[in-house]
């Protein structure tokens, strides 16, 4: 049996991940604070950033998304602060949440895969003459016929 959880979710938001701007630090939301509405958008903006990040041309456009989605990821960052940030600055804040959301995807992705080896893994009770419940490892179920 399993000692380690195969998830752990937390509903306390006082786990933000912290930046620093000018010396002061300020607070990134946390993945697992998003609605549902707010981590579609955060996939759809970053297909967006990627398909403009391919179109030169496209450069204000690119940096009005990058503006967007950093502030979007902002949770006590006065708007005066803000505006000071250089684009490059504000793509730097988009990276981080976007490596702290891939994190937490990759969490759920093992979960997921642990779960499935634990259940695929499974043995019968030492001395059991009981099926494990696993699955054979080829060929068919049906009956064979006699030689």
């Amino acid at each position: 049996m399993a000692t380690e959880p195969i998830l752990d979710l937390s509903t306390l938001t006082d786990n933000r991940p912290p930046i620093r701007v000018d010396g002061t630090v300020y607070h990134l939301k946390s993945p697992e604070e998003l609605t549902l509405a707010e981590s579609q958008n955060f996939t759809k903006w970053g297909h967006e950033l990627e398909a403009l990040g391919k179109q030169p041309e496209k450069v204000g456009a690119l940096d009005a998304l990058v503006t967007i989605v950093a502030r979007s990821t902002t949770v006590d960052m006065p708007v005066g602060v803000f505006e000071k940030l250089s684009s490059v600055q504000r793509m730097a804040i988009v990276e981080v949440f976007t490596g702290l959301l891939l994190g937490k995807r990759l969490q759920l992705a093992g979960a997921l895969a642990r779960m499935a080896s634990q259940s695929i893994g499974a043995n019968s009770s030492p001395g059991s003459n009981m099926p494990s419940g696993a699955t054979p490892d080829g060929g068919s179920t049906a009956p064979q016929p006699l030689s």
